[in-house]
C-alpha cells in the first residue's frame, strides 16, 4: 500500500504544477486581454474626440462661409451643399406645419407679409375720399329729390278733378337699379291699398 500511496501523491504533485501552471499561463492571458480592452477603450475614446474636433472644425468653417471668407473650392462646394440641405429641411418643415394644420382641420393660412408698415395714412386718405364722395351723393339725391317731388306737385295741380283719386308715379332719374324696384313695390303697394279702400 505505501507504493500505491507514493504514486498517488506524485500525481497529485503533477497535477499542481500543471494548474498552477495553467493558471498562471490562463492569468497571463487574462492579463494581456485586459491590456488589448484598455487600449482599444483608449482608441475609442481618441476616435471621439478627433469626430468632435473634425465637427467643431466644420462649424467654424461654416460660420466663415455664411460670412463669405471661405475661398476654397472644395470647402465652399461642401458649404454650399450644406446651405442646400438647410433649405431643404426649412422646406420640409413648411409643408409638415402645412400638412398638420389640414388634419387639424385650420384653414390655410394668410399669406406671408413681408412688410408691416402701417396703412394709416393711405387708409385715413380713402375713408376721407369716400365720405367726400358719399355726402356729394347724398346732397344731390336729396336736390333732386326734392325738385321731383316739387314738380309732381305741379302736375297733380293742373290734373282735372276727376282723376286726383289715381296716383301718378314719380320716376326719380336719380334712383339706383334696385332703390327703383323697391319704389316700384312701394307704388303699387300704395295703389293696391287705394283700390282697395276705394
Amino acid at each position: 500500500m505505501g507504493e500505491w500511496l507514493e504514486k498517488v501523491k506524485q500525481g497529485l504533485q503533477r497535477l499542481g504544477e500543471a494548474i498552477r501552471k495553467s493558471s498562471d499561463a490562463a492569468g497571463k492571458w487574462i492579463d494581456l486581454q485586459a491590456e488589448i480592452g484598455r487600449r482599444t477603450a483608449r482608441i475609442r475614446r481618441l476616435q471621439g474626440e478627433r469626430e468632435k474636433l473634425i465637427r467643431q472644425i466644420g462649424e467654424k468653417v461654416y460660420t466663415l462661409h455664411t460670412r463669405g471668407k471661405v475661398r476654397n473650392r472644395d470647402v465652399l462646394e461642401d458649404c454650399v451643399r450644406i446651405d442646400e440641405i438647410l433649405g431643404e429641411i426649412e422646406r420640409l418643415r413648411r409643408e409638415i406645419e402645412e400638412l398638420r394644420r389640414r388634419m387639424a382641420g385650420r384653414e390655410k393660412p394668410l399669406a406671408e407679409v413681408k412688410d408691416e408698415a402701417p396703412l394709416v395714412e393711405e387708409e385715413a386718405a380713402a375713408d376721407a375720399g369716400e365720405a367726400q364722395v358719399e355726402g356729394a351723393q347724398a346732397e344731390a339725391a336729396g336736390a333732386a329729390g326734392e325738385e321731383s317731388e316739387q314738380a309732381g306737385q305741379e302736375e297733380r295741380a293742373e290734373e282735372p278733378a276727376g282723376d286726383q283719386g289715381l296716383v301718378q308715379p314719380v320716376i326719380d332719374l336719380n334712383i339706383e337699379p334696385e332703390e327703383a324696384e323697391t319704389e316700384e313695390a312701394k307704388d303699387k303697394g300704395e295703389a293696391e291699398a287705394s283700390e282697395q279702400g276705394q
